[in-house]
């Protein structure tokens, strides 16, 4: 997960990274000295680091001191390591070198996370930089999994016994009552006219899925996710207007749908549950930032990586200040997970996962994360 924190302000250059200028050579012909349009570049991120919030080191000029003289190193060496490429392969090097302890290599992929990141934000390329921000933490996770509490619930579920985890989803009520969804369907119910869940088959899906156990009512936004969810993961098709079983109906038919379809559909329906809050913050008014999250949205998943990863230190989050309203939907949303079997919240309102269920909610949480990003260039 990317380290993106405030937003700098945009400088609105055009792309940048590659220099323009003539500068001494050495005998290989690559340039010892940094040209202007490196220069350019430099004191760009110099100002956008003295703006952000958080830093991969104690002080801007620290953090651009250390930037600058990977600059210079890769220029020497003939790399540029102000451009797409030339980060993926600085990346690349850090990620295999083996003189390094973990705390430096660490350091230095997270100011370069923070050059990543600056430049998604003011470069007219944005799309190419945010291409590098993917790949950049795809490579950090897999060499270091257990930095991060999503990342780190996601590898301990890896590595847990498929069977505990199959009946811990099994004992979910949105996995335990498709079967009963999959026979209403029956030959096909009409959808509407935009191919989705009809108002009036709302009251039916909930009456399918009953009641929680503490008698609370399902509530709609639950149904409308366990509906998608199951469009998602092919459980169910629309084909000429109706909702009918799909590809995968079979397996949940006959009592097996099998741990990576119980799994599929335990992780759409997180999503589009937690999902609700980006909508929710935006119609509420609040400012959504130019990432991923809202107010409601950030704090949901605040609230939620205690219960996936306990092994980490939370401590206060100065960041987001006291909003009555975004705290109370939150917790609307996590009794919603609650009452379909995810979570246990309790009366001070921390929040608990069981071990086996906690990789299927990371899954929810990053996928929820990817789409609210994806609704922030739209919107």
């Amino acid at each position: 997960m990317s380290n993106r924190t405030k937003k700098g302000k945009p400088s609105g250059k055009p792309d940048r990274g590659t220099s323009g200028n003539p500068a001494v050579r050495n005998r290989h012909g690559h340039k010892l000295q940094l040209s202007s349009a490196d220069m350019r570049v430099l004191r760009d991120f110099l100002a956008w680091l003295q703006q952000a919030e958080t830093l991969a080191a104690a002080k801007p000029e620290d953090e651009y001191r250390a930037f600058e003289s990977v600059v210079r190193q890769g220029r020497a060496r003939g790399k540029d390591n102000l451009s797409p490429a030339g980060v993926l392969d600085f990346v690349e090097w850090l990620l295999a070198e083996d003189t390094l302890d973990d705390d430096n290599i660490l350091a230095a992929l997270d100011m370069m996370r923070d050059y990543v990141t600056f430049q998604c934000e003011t470069n007219t390329d944005r799309r190419t930089w945010e291409e590098v921000d993917d790949l950049v933490d795809s490579a950090v996770m897999e060499r270091f999994p257990h930095t991060n509490p999503i990342t780190s619930a996601l590898q301990l579920a890896s590595e847990m016994d498929p069977g505990e985890k199959a009946a811990a989803l099994a004992a979910t009520l949105i996995v335990a009552k498709v079967p009963d969804l999959l026979r209403w369907i029956g030959d096909g119910r009409k959808a509407s006219k935009f191919g989705g869940l009809r108002r009036r088959h709302v009251a039916d899906l909930a009456a399918i899925l009953g009641k929680a156990a503490d008698g609370e009512s399902i509530g709609v936004p639950t149904v409308i996710a366990w509906w998608e969810a199951l469009l998602g993961a092919r459980v169910t098709k629309v084909k000429k207007g109706k909702v009918l079983a799909g590809k995968a109906a079979g397996e949940w038919l006959s009592g097996s749908p099998g741990l990576e379809q119980a799994h599929e559909v335990v992780a759409h329906c997180v999503a589009g549950i937690m999902i609700d809050l980006w909508f929710d913050s935006r119609d509420h008014g609040e400012g959504l930032d130019d990432s991923w999250g809202g107010g409601a949205l950030t704090l949901a998943v605040k609230r939620l990586l205690p219960a996936i990863a306990p092994e980490f230190e939370y401590g206060p989050d100065e960041t987001l200040p006291p909003d009555d309203w975004s705290e109370d939907r939150v917790y609307e949303m996590l009794k919603l997970l609650e009452r379909i079997g995810l979570l246990d919240v309790q009366n001070d309102g921390s929040v608990f996962a069981q071990p086996a269920l906690r990789g299927v909610i990371a899954a929810g949480m990053m996928a929820s994360m990817a789409m609210a990003q994806d609704l922030a260039d739209v919107y």
